[in-house]
């Protein structure tokens, strides 16, 4: 059975978790205000298969999540020049091939959004690094269609025909 693989889908969310970085602030160079990025990202896949009535069938499916990235410093003013910390956000998101560049600029804007908002919360009024997780879920999926190889295989028949005469 051959199967195609689909185009993936990605959603991803950013957040700030309620933790303090009491322990990882002595690692911090800037007497700025840091943010502390790390991504997780989670792998979703389905195998499908498709009827000739056009009938849906979930044939498997598996989710595993892929190694969080080492968390990341940045200083919060680099959220200030978008185009620079969209560079920044999509080269650590190039180092997760499971990631395709084509999806590196939303999770970054999102990313630079969230940022930018979590500077004025009440909450992190007076803290050295603001840390900010962000979860990305890659849903890909593999189809059988058979529709698709009849008709294929119809089409190959027929050329076979016509090349004979």
């Amino acid at each position: 059975m051959q199967f195609v693989q689909l185009n993936p889908r990605v959603s991803s969310q950013a957040w700030q978790p309620k933790i303090d970085l009491v322990h990882v602030e002595s690692r911090q160079r800037s007497s700025k205000v840091q943010a502390y990025v790390k991504f997780f990202v989670q792998v979703n896949r389905r195998k499908l298969y498709r009827t000739h009535e056009g009938d849906l069938v979930l044939l498997g499916s598996q989710s595993h999540h892929v190694s969080s990235t080492e968390g990341v410093y940045f200083d919060l003013d680099m959220f200030k020049s978008y185009d620079n910390s969209c560079r920044e956000i999509s080269t650590l998101l190039g180092y997760e091939p499971e990631i395709h560049e084509d999806f590196h600029a939303r999770i970054a804007d999102e990313v630079i959004c969230f940022a930018r908002n979590i500077r004025n919360w009440v909450s992190n009024v007076g803290r050295k690094v603001l840390p900010i997780y962000v979860n990305i879920v890659v849903k890909k999926d593999l189809l059988h269609d058979e529709r698709y190889w009849s008709l294929r295989e119809a089409d190959m028949v027929w050329y076979r025909q016509a090349s004979r005469r």
